[in-house]
């Protein structure tokens, strides 16, 4: 299965994302979706990817299941570091087969 049945219901995928720091100055990184996308909780403390390094860092990305139509839903991913927007990405939510 590769999503996870949460309490209230909502569904929810566990995600990992390698960043890449390429300043000369350690960097705070922020990680958003649209709130119509679903709510995203960083799982462990808030990443800061040191200098001319990388962090890898998990999240995990909930929906409530009552708005899931579709097996799979793009997902508009913006990463923010130092409150800038640095990139956006897109990935695949997975849900329980709709109907």
């Amino acid at each position: 299965m590769i999503y996870q049945s949460l309490p209230d219901g909502y569904i929810g995928n566990l995600y990992s994302a390698r960043m890449f720091n390429k300043t000369h100055k350690d960097m705070p990184v922020q990680l958003e979706i649209p709130k119509e996308e679903g709510t995203l909780e960083i799982i462990g403390k808030q990443p800061v990817v040191a200098k001319e390094s990388y962090a890898v860092v998990t999240f995990l990305i909930k929906r409530k299941s009552n708005v899931i139509k579709k097996r799979k839903i793009d997902i508009h991913l913006t990463i923010r570091g130092n409150n800038q927007e640095i990139s956006n990405k897109k990935t695949t939510f997975i849900g329980p087969l709709a109907g």
